[in-house]
C-alpha cells in the first residue's frame, strides 16, 4: 500500500442506512443549521476497490489515478455532461489528497 493510499481512504454507505439516519436527525427539533456527512463504517482506498471488484468478477481491472482535468475530460468523453463533470471529479480529486 502506498502514501497516497493511507491518505485517500473512501467510505460508502446503503442507501437503507442513509436514509434512517437522515430520518431519525429530521426528526428531532435541535438540528438547526447543523450540517451532517454519512458514511459507511469500512474506509477502503481505490486500489482495495479495483482488488475486490477484480476477486468478485474474476478478472483483471485496470486503475489509474488521474489529474481533475483529465478525469473531468474521461467523465464527458463517456456519458456525463460537462456541467456536472467537476461534480463528480472535485470529490474524488479531494479523497486522493486526504480531504476525508
Amino acid at each position: 500500500m502506498g502514501i497516497k493510499d493511507l491518505v485517500s481512504r473512501s467510505v460508502q454507505v446503503r442507501q437503507a442506512g442513509c436514509a434512517v439516519s437522515a430520518a431519525t436527525v429530521l426528526m428531532r427539533d435541535d438540528q438547526t443549521d447543523r450540517v451532517y456527512a454519512l458514511a459507511g463504517d469500512t474506509a477502503y482506498t481505490m486500489t482495495e476497490l479495483v482488488s475486490e471488484i477484480e476477486r468478485q468478477g474474476n478478472k483483471s481491472v485496470e486503475y489509474k489515478d488521474l489529474p481533475e482535468k483529465d478525469y473531468k475530460a474521461a467523465l464527458t468523453d463517456t456519458w456525463v455532461r460537462e456541467e456536472f463533470s467537476y461534480m463528480m471529479a472535485g470529490p474524488d480529486v479531494g479523497i486522493s489528497k486526504g480531504a476525508l
